[in-house]
């Protein structure tokens, strides 16, 4: 489903902005533990963001490195095998620039680097299993 899984995806570290969860906090709320730091990421921006990805050819786990251009721009944070996409899916903090859906990365899988794309997530609709 692409849900953040606490100790993964998001942590004590991880501002819900950059983890795609700005929606659950209220922005007109102030008298919070935090609400200085989040509303400077909602007034500044995210530096990185949490996307989910479509990997070929090989399962990708916690701790990979993310390339663009052969350059590291994140760590995997989740990484599974999708049965219903049958292909490997992650998600990972990278640099807002390489967020769009359909921008090309690849994953370093036990030293072989791998093609793999930015997806929206869910990353299966929830109507697509209905019968």
């Amino acid at each position: 489903m692409g849900y953040p899984l606490y100790g993964n995806d998001m942590d004590r570290t991880i501002d819900p902005i950059s983890a795609g969860l700005g929606w659950v906090v209220p922005k007109d709320k102030s008298d919070y533990i935090g609400a200085g730091p989040v509303a400077e990421v909602r007034a500044e921006g995210p530096m990185t963001k949490l996307v989910g990805l479509l990997v070929e050819g090989a399962i990708p786990r916690p701790g990979m490195n993310v390339l663009h251009g052969g350059t590291v721009v994140g760590k995997v944070a989740s990484g599974s095998f999708s049965p219903t996409l049958e292909t490997g899916i992650a998600t990972a903090y990278v640099p807002v620039q390489f967020t769009q859906a359909g921008t090309e990365l690849a994953v370093e899988v036990r030293k072989k680097t791998l093609a793999a794309k930015v997806v929206k997530t869910p990353f299966v609709s929830s109507t697509s299993l209905s019968s």
